[in-house]
């Protein structure tokens, strides 16, 4: 889910700011073995193994100007503040068939940044 407010008057008029939100429920990452009565193993897909949910957000603040030097060149500044929302553990992405983690994976960095952008 993404949310921008513009400003379209006073002291504030051509700042905006926003944010982004995004959500993932929990994944199947794998699944018990059962071993029958043959000695035959198979996945137990009745009972997999989940992994955790996953939350993570972004926020954002800029300015725009559609006049610049007198000309009709629009201008625009973006801050933008990626993965503010979320924690820096490890993601589970497979578990071994008795259920620790098989393989595990970095979270997304968080990261800033700043754009400047000219429009004629």
């Amino acid at each position: 889910m993404v949310n921008r407010y513009d400003f379209s008057a006073g002291a504030l008029k051509g700042l905006y700011v926003g944010g982004a939100v995004r959500w993932q429920d929990r994944a199947v990452i794998g699944y018990p073995y059962v071993t029958d009565s043959a000695g035959t193993q198979s996945a137990d897909l009745e009972h997999p193994y989940f992994g955790k949910t996953d939350f993570r957000g972004d926020a954002f603040i800029g300015y725009r100007r559609d006049q610049f030097f007198g000309r009709k060149l629009k201008w625009t500044l973006q801050l933008n503040a990626r993965n503010v929302i979320g924690d820096d553990r490890l993601i589970e992405v497979t578990a071994n068939y008795d259920g620790p983690p098989g393989a595990l994976r970095i979270p997304p960095e968080k990261a800033w940044f700043l754009t400047s952008t000219f429009q004629f």
